[in-house]
């Protein structure tokens, strides 16, 4: 999957390239009618290449930020056996590794993190290894099997999908206006009309993808604690949180029902509501 993936991408960018290049160096260009198979291809791939290299950075950047170390032996060997539980995918290629102390002023200190990279493949950060140990086993198994359908389920690769049709929608129209523009062509005016308005459209994805990032925490906390019988950990883990100086400041964007929806996450009275619900 991740394989084909990187070939598109690399096969768009080389496309919009030479695209481009194409028409910069004043090279004939065709009829629109001829050329919108083309221009749909390059726009359409050089978009998903676009999206996926903005995704590609966010996490390298998380990952620099975070400086990981490797955790202990026994962790790593306790966290690929709750992989394995849950039927994870060769738990033994999932890069595991602990953030530096930088992290804990930006995560709970016993939170975790799911990354998914193009160049480093699946990685599970935990904050703090000292505190993961300090948790209890039904803890510790919601909190690695919440990361891991987060895995699973490609909720990562989801996002960057709907962020390259949003990148769609912003950039198509100027595969359109190069050679609109180039050959003296009124219809210009027209894409430029629709790239204005592929603005207005992101900003309404932006509530969107956190509509949808919601959605996917909610999932992976109801099939983390299902598949691994253990909502009553996730229960005490979200507890936890609620006592976490970092998540107590979160906790207050919670207040308002418009924050809310600039929120990524559910807020943690709703999670341990919905995993009181899976307990019954």
């Amino acid at each position: 999957m991740f394989k084909r993936f990187q070939r598109a991408v690399s096969c768009g960018l080389l496309l919009s390239v030479v695209f481009v290049a194409s028409e910069l160096l004043g090279v004939e260009s065709p009829s629109l009618a001829s050329s919108l198979p083309w221009i749909l291809l390059c726009g359409g791939l050089a978009s998903l290449g676009m999206a996926a290299l903005f995704g590609e950075l966010v996490v390298l950047w998380r990952a620099w930020f975070l400086r990981g170390r490797e955790l202990s032996p026994e962790t790593q060997q306790e966290i690929r056996g709750i992989l394995a539980e849950l039927g994870f995918n060769k738990p033994e290629t999932v890069t595991l590794f602990e953030c530096a102390p930088v992290g804990g002023k930006l995560y709970p200190r016993h939170g975790a993190l799911s990354l998914l990279s193009l160049i480093k493949g699946r990685q599970i950060a935990l904050t703090s290894q000292e505190a993961f140990n300090q948790l209890g086993r039904d803890e510790k198994r919601f909190l690695i099997g919440h990361e891991a359908v987060h895995i699973m389920r490609r909720h990562v690769l989801k996002m960057v999908i709907f962020a390259a049709f949003g990148a769609w929608l912003v950039t198509m129209p100027l595969f359109f206006l190069v050679p609109l523009y180039m050959q003296g062509s009124p219809w210009y005016l027209l894409f430029g009309l629709n790239m204005a308005i592929g603005y207005l459209v992101m900003g309404i994805a932006f509530f969107a993808s956190m509509y949808i990032s919601r959605a996917n925490e909610r999932q992976a906390d109801r099939e983390g604690a299902r598949f691994l019988n253990a909502a009553d950990g996730g229960v005490a883990l979200m507890k936890r949180f609620k006592e976490d100086p970092v998540m107590q400041k979160v906790v207050v964007a919670y207040t308002s029902k418009w924050r809310q929806l600039l929120l990524p996450h559910p807020s943690l009275d709703e999670r341990i509501a919905l995993l009181e619900g899976e307990m019954r």
